[in-house]
């Protein structure tokens, strides 16, 4: 007895979904999810969606499996345990998708287009429909010739949290930023792609293809590379188990009471106490205490990695050329700060105050932020009067209200659109 799947000539053949129809699904779908009457889960399998709008839409649950959606554009869709099982998504547009938890083995994502797209836990192994030939013998069918297959598609800052890529072929694809926490990416084909400054810690990469993979400024601590194939791969500034810099073991006493006596220094303008100086030092996972008073430290090349530095004074402090990604530097006071060609990819500055330092003398230092790194960083109700983000790279991070008035931004990448107009040239 044949199982009721349709075989590849019957999809290939069939007539494409119109809008209408598939409006109409998507509209009882949502009463379904609603539980309301006339509601009605959405059973697009095996049909033909290309180029079909799906943008913005609750299918959360729907099934697709082996549809065909090549070019669809499903922005902003909701999918969360959605069946995407062996489904055709070429070149699809996925760009904000929710696919947390959804069934994607075996689906075809060439080229598509999944920036910042949710897929916490999502399973994207490998995957098969089989149909039954005869009476005992099961015949392999595919929706598209390369399942399995997200080679060159575009996952800059999606969240891949835990998801499941054993097996898949992702070649010459875009994970710039994208999170990989604990993703198992075992046997997974990655060659050529571009890892920039993903976050890997804890992934599995064992018998991975990483030819000629970009892993510039990447986080690759506690992920696991047993037998995996890192030939001509670039791990410039990527974050390791390697020690980045020297070990606390080599700090004179413990951060405490280095702290302690920073802050007797400060409090006696240098008459008793040590200013506190980590420059070079290694101290990613350090617990900082809240709203401690670090006026003018010095940690110019320090690895900070994910520090949590809550309601500090760092006033005239050097963080110069340190890595800060991931860093929290909620309620700070960083005004006068030097934090040019740091590392701040993810940085939370929420409620922090990065306007001018006004010394005794009357002279204002400001705050810089030149050439720094702060993709994805977040500046909420923060004060960034007069602060310097010359050259800095700014893509994807976000300012809401945030004061910046005479803030530098010249020459800066991806400029907010909440930010000023550069100055007019000189004629």
């Amino acid at each position: 007895m044949a199982l009721t799947a349709p075989t590849p000539d019957d999809i290939h053949r069939r007539k494409a979904m119109d809008q209408r129809e598939c409006d109409l699904m998507m509209r009882r779908h949502e009463l379904f999810m609603l539980a309301r009457a006339g509601g009605q889960r959405a059973n697009f399998s095996y049909r033909n969606l290309t180029g079909l709008n799906l943008a913005c839409k609750n299918l959360s649950e729907a099934d697709f499996t082996g549809a065909i959606m090549v070019e669809c554009d499903l922005s902003g869709t909701n999918l969360t345990r959605a069946l995407l099982f062996c489904a055709n998504l070429t070149k699809a547009k996925l760009v904000r998708a929710n696919l947390t938890r959804a069934d994607i083995r075996g689906a075809c994502l060439k080229g598509a287009d999944l920036t910042a797209a949710e897929l916490f836990n999502a399973d994207l192994r490998e995957g098969q429909i089989f149909t039954r030939a005869k009476a005992s013998d099961l015949e392999s069918m595919a929706v598209d010739p390369d399942p399995s297959d997200l080679s060159r598609a575009k996952l800059v800052n999606a969240n891949l949290t835990q998801a499941n890529m054993s097996g898949s072929v992702a070649a010459m694809a875009d994970f710039t930023d994208a999170i990989l926490k604990g993703a198992n990416l075992a046997k997974a084909n990655l060659k050529n792609a571009v890892m920039e400054g993903a976050d890997l810690e804890g992934a599995d990469l064992s018998r991975a293809d990483l030819r000629g993979v970009v892993l510039r400024n990447a986080n690759l601590y506690g992920a696991v590379f047993i037998a995996a194939d890192r030939t001509g791969a670039d791990e410039t500034g990527a974050l390791t188990d390697a020690p980045r810099g020297k070990p606390m073991s080599m700090l004179r006493d413990s951060l405490h009471t280095l702290i302690r006596d920073h802050q007797s220094w400060v409090e006696s303008g240098g008459a008793s106490g040590k200013a506190l100086d980590i420059s070079g030092f290694d101290m990613r996972d350090i617990e900082w205490p809240d709203h401690a008073l670090l006026t003018s430290m010095k940690a110019a090349g320090a690895c900070l990695a994910h520090a949590r530095i809550l309601g500090a004074w760092l006033q005239a402090s050097n963080f110069e050329g340190a890595d800060l990604r991931g860093a929290d530097f909620r309620g700070t006071d960083l005004r006068g700060a030097n934090l040019r060609a740091t590392n701040l990819v993810r940085a939370n500055f929420e409620a922090a105050n990065l306007a001018p330092l006004v010394v005794a003398s009357g002279k204002a230092l400001v705050t810089r932020l030149d050439r720094a790194t702060l993709r994805h960083a977040r500046f909420t109700n923060c004060q960034l009067t007069q602060t310097s983000f010359r050259e800095a790279d700014l893509r994807w991070s976000s300012f809401v209200d945030c004061e910046t008035m005479g803030a530098d931004f010249e020459l800066s990448i991806g400029r907010p659109a909440s930010a000023p107009p550069p100055p007019p040239t000189a004629p």
